[in-house]
């Protein structure tokens, strides 16, 4: 990606769909479910300094 950072899971039509893992460049880290681009579903994002959310996701926002 342009800025730094990385995406490896399933794609649909150009966007992010489905199962993912995505590493931003400041090293926080989000694996799990995406819909037309955005974070959906359950998911756990780690931030760089050891916090986590683990939980449900909806239109890219913490929803839980």
């Amino acid at each position: 990606m342009q800025n730094g950072d990385i995406y490896q899971g399933d794609w649909s039509e150009g966007e992010k769909n489905g199962s993912g893992h995505y590493e931003f460049a400041n090293n926080d880290l989000y694996e799990g479910y995406w819909l037309n681009g955005k974070r959906n579903g359950k998911g756990v994002y780690r931030w760089n300094n050891g916090e986590t959310y683990n939980g449900d996701w909806k239109n890219d926002r913490m929803n839980g």
